[in-house]
């Protein structure tokens, strides 16, 4: 059998570039079986200072090794200012998803959160994350919360903070 590993993305500028759609697709040949993924994605820069991405895809595998189908989507919604950066974001990967190139610890998972950063003063800033993560195929859930304050200079950083994690 020949194995044959290709692919190819396009993609369309919209509204002065603002926004981007494109479409990408993979084969990615093995002796034991094909693995093909498709997917579709968008980029829109709302304003200067926030952007909106979103990505569906799907894959398909006939490599016993593999499951046989799997999707994944992702929204995430990001605002950066000079003294704000924040994002929220939805994700999720069903276990088997793609052609090997995802992170292991989001396989088969849902995740939705938000974090930031927000600059208090010149050498003063405040971070926060927050999400709550599902495993598709039991109930395991995993909760987190948790804020820093810290102050950065040249000659010392100083940090004080708090996590609350629960499984």
């Amino acid at each position: 059998k020949r194995e044959v590993t290709a692919g190819g993305r396009t993609a369309l500028k919209l509204a002065h570039d603002a926004v981007e759609v494109g479409a990408s697709y993979i084969n990615q040949g093995a002796t034991t079986g094909d693995t093909q993924e498709m997917g579709a994605d968008l980029r829109w820069q709302i304003s200067s200072a926030t952007e909106l991405k979103a990505e569906v895809a799907h894959s398909e595998s006939d490599d016993p090794s593999q499951t046989g189908r799997a999707d994944a989507y992702l929204a995430d919604m990001a605002h950066v200012t000079e003294r704000l950066g924040a994002r929220a974001y939805v994700r999720e990967q069903e276990t088997g998803f793609g052609v090997g190139q995802q992170l292991s610890t989001e396989a088969g998972t849902r995740k939705v959160g938000v974090d930031g950063i927000y600059k208090i003063a010149d050498k003063w800033m405040v971070r926060g994350e927050a999400f709550q993560q599902d495993m598709l195929q039991t109930d395991a859930q995993r909760e987190l919360v948790s804020a820093e304050v810290r102050r950065e200079t040249a000659d010392y950083t100083l940090g004080a903070g708090a996590r609350h994690v629960a499984d």
